[in-house]
């Protein structure tokens, strides 16, 4: 191609498209260029899209319209739109099912370099998308959105084939126009096809289409992706021969081409020639250089392309171009830049104060999926120059929000170790993506991640992210939970609130009254009156009463916090109960009297006051006994919730790994796994159990030795069975192995061809 450009047969190919070119001709393909360098041409667009509907009152506007006009706004704001704003219209079209061909146009367009923070092959997702919803809607759309979907492709970078492109057309019935044929030229150029590029300009010579500078400066930038740079400079002449001006844009593709060698040199001379030709660049240009040096590995040179001119709107060009730096991992240019961004200074009561710079620049770090290292160390450095105190908090809220598990937990690891407090309300984003699957056991791997982070687990968090999605009775989401290090107090309290809530007395009571617990009473106060009007169970209120007063019993507060507590758990209970009071009132304080448990003076006059005509004279004696200060609060048998034994080889496990974490004693949770071990014939978990223990000097119960023994003998491993059997007889020579035990060693050491021994069975079998 380049042989061919530099041909005279060449030169007069380009003269005879050129050479009735009528400048009117390039105004659209020149807006396009236009709009691409400057978001504010976007506002001419937003008028003609909604200008081609049927003139309405501003009231009848439909939703789209104004959504439209929101990201239309924005774009010229800030030069840039979100990918959520996007979705969020296209949700809005599926739903109505239907939209305009003017508004569908300019929805296509939004899909390309207005989305920098989005890498560009989930844009091209996202067009394709919405084009396929509006093919669906049977949406009207001709040539323009043909264009303008080529145009979201070569701003995205999208490689497909203009010749199919061409085929799709022509069996749709639909002609390809001048600005068709030139976008089909400018994506060859970008993949570099010059042979391409090529077949389409014969296109356009056969059809007589004239070219503009449009298409000189995408032949720039093919043989600059070539490397041909002598080729790329030679365009300029042939647009000299055309009867074309090269204009600021024709410099910054051959710059961008130079960027991409590397050639400092050469792009110094190139803006010279510019200057000499008195053209200006504006912003977005020499930004676009410093995106192709960086994007070629040449960052050495980006300090000197820095010191450029600022123009109006500097702050967002440069904005948008961290973005894109950062999608392609250049956070380091990036950081340049934003260093080159002037902070923002208000007056604050003590004085001038620089407000928190490159928040965005952060997000972006975490969206774009950048090591998390990188972002570490970035976050630090802006945190020690203040130029943003809170950057690790600003990663951390990011990551949580896109999901990004691994590196929301290396985050409050760091925050942690600067000193800084986490709260618990950080891993609730965790708790419910996995609450969405149902996935139980992410749900415990996030909790020991508190405990690892030494986060304290709140009852309010169990019971509004966790418990919902264990699908077990009350004792399976209690171990569950131990199993995952939570422990069996804060388990139960938050299951026994949970069934309060449900309206589940009954149920609560008897698993209150098998663990000891500290009770919140707004939790308690708010569910329980409640539930006991829905039950009317007076066993169960007096139950819970009981329990709620012995776990008081022994806390700071004494006696007479204990005894108001009680009273006004009572008074509420009483006052959720419908129609008449009198004689389940007098069945519960008759309990209470019988359990020992007392109350204030205030909540038996409050009592005697909601009784009114109810009130008897048992009811008053009993609410005297209970303002007494003589009864003593019988105790609890409580079970014994706190024994491992129970507990499956999972949840043991589980456990296990979460004290480990925490440096907190394993040797019970060993033993017990030991012992399942033995149990399930896992010889390899059990003798990796049993070596850890032995490392510590445990001392091994006979019937623990026993189960490895047998354990042993299943596996045909004789030499260790007859080792422990001795160590069982030189500890007490009484104790005899079990028949079934003996029996299978005997039947091990035939195998083994090893029959030495006489066993004495201790009884028929």
């Amino acid at each position: 191609m380049s042989s061919l450009l530099r041909s005279c047969k060449f030169v007069r190919f380009l003269a005879g498209i050129t050479r009735n070119i009528s400048y009117g001709n390039g105004k659209q393909d020149n807006f396009d260029w236009a709009v691409h360098h400057n978001p504010n041409v976007y506002r001419g667009l937003a008028i003609r899209a909604l200008a081609t509907q049927q003139v309405i009152s501003i009231r009848q506007e439909n939703t789209l319209d104004k959504s439209l006009r929101k990201i239309d706004q924005e774009a010229r704001r800030a030069g840039r739109i979100s990918k959520r704003e996007l979705d969020e219209i296209l949700d809005e079209i599926k739903q109505s099912r239907s939209a305009t061909s003017s508004q569908s146009l300019m929805v296509i367009r939004f899909c390309g370099s207005m989305v920098p923070e989005e890498h560009p092959e989930v844009r091209t997702k996202l067009v394709q998308n919405i084009w396929n919803t509006l093919e669906s809607l049977g949406v009207p759309m001709d040539i323009s959105h043909y264009n303008a979907l080529l145009r979201v492709y070569w701003e995205n970078g999208h490689q497909f084939s203009p010749t199919e492109f061409l085929k799709q057309l022509e069996k749709k019935g639909i002609e390809p126009n001048r600005v068709t044929y030139q976008r089909l030229v400018a994506q060859h150029c970008q993949q570099g096809e010059m042979d391409g590029a090529a077949r389409i300009l014969q296109i356009m010579r056969e059809k007589q289409m004239p070219i503009n500078e449009t298409v000189f400066n995408a032949l720039i930038t093919g043989h600059s992706q070539n490397g041909d740079m002598e080729s790329a400079r030679g365009i300029l002449a042939l647009m000299k021969q055309a009867g074309l001006e090269a204009t600021a844009d024709t410099f910054t593709a051959l710059l961008c081409g130079h960027a991409k060698q590397g050639d400092i040199e050469a792009i110094r001379a190139v803006m010279a020639d510019a200057e000499s030709q008195n053209i200006e660049f504006m912003n977005k240009d020499i930004l676009e250089v410093v995106f192709s040096l960086a994007q070629a590995g040449h960052q050495e040179h980006v300090d000197e392309m820095l010191g450029f001119k600022k123009s109006a709107g500097f702050v967002q060009d440069c904005i948008n171009t961290i973005l894109r730096l950062v999608n392609i991992g250049q956070e380091d240019v990036g950081r340049k830049l934003l260093n080159v961004i002037p902070l923002h200074v208000r007056q604050g009561p003590e004085g001038p104060e620089t407000l928190p710079s490159g928040t965005f620049f952060v997000r972006q770090l975490v969206k774009a999926g950048r090591p998390t290292e990188k972002i570490i160390s970035i976050c630090e450095e802006m945190q020690k120059s203040g130029a943003n105190p809170r950057a690790l908090y600003v990663a951390l809220e990011t990551s949580l929000n896109e999901g990004n598990d691994s590196v929301s937990f290396e985050l409050m690891q760091k925050l942690k170790e600067a000193g800084e407090p986490l709260r618990q309300h950080y891993f609730w984003p965790l708790f419910l993506r996995r609450q969405k699957d149902n996935n139980v056991k992410g749900l415990c791997e996030v909790l020991v991640a508190m405990q690892k982070l030494e986060v304290p687990i709140r009852g309010d968090t169990l019971r509004e992210y966790v418990l919902n999605s264990i699908k077990a009775d009350s004792l399976g989401k209690i171990n569950l939970l131990r199993s995952c290090g939570v422990s069996v107090g804060t388990a139960a309290v938050s299951v026994i609130i949970n069934l309060l809530e449900e309206g589940n007395l009954e149920e609560a009571a008897n698993l209150a009254g098998q663990v000891k617990a500290q009770y919140p009473f707004e939790n308690m106060k708010r569910f329980l009156g409640r539930a006991f009007g829905q039950s009317k169970n007076t066993e169960s209120l007096i139950k819970m009463l009981q329990c709620i007063a012995a776990s008081k019993k022994d806390s700071e507060d004494g006696d007479s916090r204990s005894n108001g507590l009680i009273g006004e758990l009572l008074v509420d209970s009483i006052n959720n109960l419908q129609g008449s009071k009198g004689e389940t009132t007098l069945k519960v304080l008759k309990g209470l009297v019988d359990c020992g448990l007392s109350i204030n003076v205030a909540s038996a006059e409050k009592l005697q006051e909601m009784l009114g005509s109810e009130l008897t004279a048992e009811i008053s004696e009993a609410l005297g006994q209970l303002t007494s200060g003589n009864l003593e609060l019988q105790p609890l048998q409580l079970s014994d919730l706190n024994s491992t034994a129970k507990l499956s080889i999972s949840s043991l496990e589980q456990m296990y790994e979460t004290l480990s974490a925490r440096n907190q004693p394993t040797k019970i949770i060993r033993k017990n796994l030991l012992i399942r071990y033995c149990r399930s014939g896992n010889l390899e978990k059990a003798e990796n159990i049993k070596k850890s223990l032995d490392a510590e000097n445990f001392v091994h119960s006979v019937g623990c030795l026993a189960l490895m023994i047998e354990l042993y003998a299943n596996h045909g491993n004789i030499e260790e069975a007859l080792s422990l059997k001795k160590i069982i007889a030189e500890r007490d020579p009484d104790i005899k192995l079990d028949n079934l035990k003996l029996i299978r060693l005997a039947t091990a050491q035939i195998k083994a061809g090893r029959p030495e021994g006489t066993y004495r069975l201790n009884s028929r079998i």
